[in-house]
């Protein structure tokens, strides 16, 4: 998508720099560093999240245009949809195509 090496520097960093430390019998543990993924409510999760729905709507608009899936026609001017997205649902439309 472009990003920068900068860019993508950050975010490998915050990335792998994570470290947790668990409960047992109300004791916490000493702090490790996490495997992968993010922390809970960590900030760079809905920046994430978007970038990564972004590159699934890009996907689906190329599809849709080599026409690998076809969308439904809408109205009176005939405006074909292939796929809607809002929040962190994706509805794909496409015709059942028998093999």
């Amino acid at each position: 998508m472009g990003f920068g090496s900068r860019w993508r520097f950050w975010v490998q960093r915050c990335l792998s720099s994570a470290s947790i430390s668990i409960l047992i019998n109300g004791t916490p543990s000493k702090p490790f560093k996490m495997g992968r993924g993010l922390r809970q409510g960590d900030p760079l999760s809905p920046f994430l999240f978007v970038i990564m729905a972004e590159v699934l709507n890009r996907m689906l608009q190329k599809a849709s245009s080599l026409r690998l899936i076809r969308g439904i026609s809408v109205g009176r001017q005939k405006v074909y949809i292939s796929h809607l997205q809002f929040a962190d649902d994706t509805l794909i439309f496409s015709w059942r195509f028998w093999v």
